[in-house]
């Protein structure tokens, strides 16, 4: 079964693992390549994020 709480939850989290690759790119002088953000209909609002990710990580914690 897909726990779309938790894919929507571990998505804020995600970004740390980026900072190497950030850091590494900019030591390079390559460009960074970046994906736009942009809240779509039928979609989580960002207003509901920090209880989508309680309850995935509730749900996983018991």
């Amino acid at each position: 079964m897909l726990d779309t709480d938790l894919f929507f939850g571990m998505g804020p989290v995600l970004p740390v693992f980026s900072v190497p690759l950030i850091i590494g790119a900019t030591t390079e002088c390559r460009p960074l390549r970046t994906a736009a953000v942009h809240e779509k209909p039928n979609t989580y609002p960002f207003t509901t994020i920090p209880d989508a990710f309680a309850r995935a990580v509730g749900r996983y914690v018991k």
